[in-house]
C-alpha cells in the first residue's frame, strides 16, 4: 500500500482571456497524486485533513470515486483551502493560495505515525505543506519513522517560491528531507530554488548523493534520471491535444509509483537493484500519465484503461 502526504484544496481556475470565467476543481499536490494512483488501481491511503464543508464534500467524494482510502477517518471542522489558478498564453499555471483559518492549520491535532502499519511500503511526500517550519517537523518525523520501518520514501518538493517567507530556512529544511528520500523528483524551477549556486546537472548530482533515484523533469523535453552516478535521459511522450499542465507533475509522480509497484520495486533494497530496462518502463509510463492529463483542463488523471489503450 502507498501512503500519500500533501494538501487537498479547491482550485478556482480562470481562463487566460477572461478572468471573470471561474471554474472550480478539486486539487492540491497530495490530493492529485492520491487520486491519480487510485485511478491507476494502486492500493492507496491518503493522509491529509479534509474539511466537512461543502467543498470538502467534493474532495471526499472524488477520493471515494477514485478508490482512495481517507486515512484520517473523521473530517475536519475548519474550512477547505483555496487556490486561484490563472493560465498564461502557453497553458502554464500561476497559483495564489488562501490557507489562513483552514484545515492546513490543524496538522498538530493528528497522530500520523499510527498510520504506518505493516501494509504501507511506500510513502510519498509533496506539496506546500512542506513549507511551514512547524508543519515540516511533523512530516520530517513521519519520514524518519517510515524510514526506520523500511518504507521507501518518495519526495516531490513542488516548490512554491511565493509561499516561502524564509528561503534559507526552507532550503535547509528541504535538504534534510531529501537526505531521507529514496526517490526525489524535482522540476528545473524547483532545483534552481533549492540549489541556486549550482547548475541543474550539479544540483541533480547533489540530490543523487543521498537518493537512489534523482529525477529532473524538463516539461516537453522529458526528464533526466541520475542513477548510480549515471545520467539517463527519457523523452516525453507527447499528446497532440495539449490544454494545460495543471497537475502534470503529480500525475508523473503517480505514474512512476504505479509502475514501480507493478514491477515489485517497493523497498529500498529492490530500488537499489533496479536496471535500465525497468527505468525505461517506469519513466515512459510516468510520462504518458502526465501527457494524457495535459490533454484536458486542470488535473484530471487518466485511468488505467486509458493508459492501456496507448
Amino acid at each position: 500500500m502507498v501512503l500519500v502526504i500533501g494538501e487537498a484544496l479547491m482550485d478556482l481556475m480562470t481562463a487566460s482571456n477572461d478572468s471573470r470565467n471561474i471554474e472550480s476543481r478539486p486539487g492540491g499536490a497530495g490530493f492529485n497524486v492520491a487520486c491519480a494512483l487510485g485511478n491507476l488501481e494502486v492500493v492507496i491511503s491518503y493522509a491529509y485533513p479534509i474539511s466537512n464543508d461543502a467543498m470538502g464534500d467534493i474532495l471526499f467524494d472524488q477520493l471515494t470515486q477514485c478508490g482512495v482510502k481517507y486515512a484520517l477517518g473523521v473530517r475536519n471542522e475548519l474550512s477547505t483551502p483555496l487556490a486561484i489558478v490563472s493560465m498564461d498564453q502557453n497553458g502554464q499555471p500561476d497559483y495564489r493560495f488562501y490557507r489562513q483559518g483552514t484545515v492546513d492549520g490543524s496538522l498538530s491535532e493528528y497522530n500520523f505515525h499510527k498510520l504506518l502499519n505493516s501494509q504501507i511500503h511506500i510513502v510519498h511526500f509533496t506539496g506546500f505543506t512542506l513549507n511551514e517550519a512547524n508543519d515540516f517537523e511533523v512530516w520530517l518525523e513521519l519520514a524518519k519513522k517510515a524510514k526506520s520501518l523500511g518504507c521507501l520514501i518518495s519526495l516531490d518538493p513542488n516548490v512554491r517560491p511565493f509561499l516561502v517567507s524564509n528561503r534559507s530556512q526552507y532550503n535547509k529544511q528541504m535538504w534534510r528531507l531529501i537526505e531521507l528520500a529514496d526517490i526525489v523528483k524535482v522540476s528545473v524551477e524547483d532545483l534552481a530554488f533549492l540549489s541556486p549556486e549550482l547548475s541543474s546537472e550539479k544540483g541533480l548530482e547533489k540530490i543523487s548523493n543521498n537518493a537512489t533515484l534523482a529525477v529532473l523533469t524538463l516539461g516537453t523535453k522529458g526528464c533526466d534520471v541520475k542513477f548510480r552516478h549515471e545520467l539517463i535521459h527519457f523523452d516525453t511522450i507527447l499528446d497532440k491535444n495539449f490544454v494545460d499542465s495543471v497537475g502534470a507533475g503529480d500525475c508523473f509522480s503517480a505514474g512512476y509509483i504505479k509502475k514501480m509497484t507493478e514491477l515489485g520495486i517497493n523497498t529500498t533494497k529492490s530500488l537499489q537493484k533496479i536496471n535500465e530496462e525497468q527505468l525505461t518502463q517506469i519513466f515512459n509510463f510516468a510520462s504518458l500519465c502526465a501527457s494524457l492529463n495535459c490533454a484536458r483542463k486542470g488535473c484530471q488523471p487518466p485511468s488505467l484503461n486509458e493508459l492501456m489503450r496507448h
